[in-house]
């Protein structure tokens, strides 16, 4: 299984995992969350990564979709965004 990573561009974070490259628009980005319930019960969106009842879940939330990430690394995962966006956010 691979590990999801994520990385940004100019105007885009990267979501990378297998062979997929998912581009979501930095500026559209609302809210960057952890989800508690397996599967991601009652949250439409895309589904990346490998749910199992062991992997977190991390939910990146835009007006249009919201994107949840299965990942077993789901403390650094979620550093890492918060520090992108913090870091793109800043004036």
């Amino acid at each position: 299984m691979f590990e999801i990573d994520v990385s940004t561009s100019r105007s885009h974070l990267i979501i990378q995992w297998q062979l997929s490259n998912i581009k979501v628009p930095i500026k559209e980005i609302t809210e960057i969350s952890h989800d508690d319930s397996y599967g991601g019960v009652n949250q439409p969106g895309i589904r990346i990564g490998t749910p199992s009842d062991s992997t977190d879940r991390l939910v990146i939330k835009t007006p249009s979709r919201n994107f949840i990430l299965f990942t077993s690394k789901g403390p650094q995962l979620e550093n890492k965004l918060n520090s992108i966006m913090k870091s793109l956010t800043k004036p």
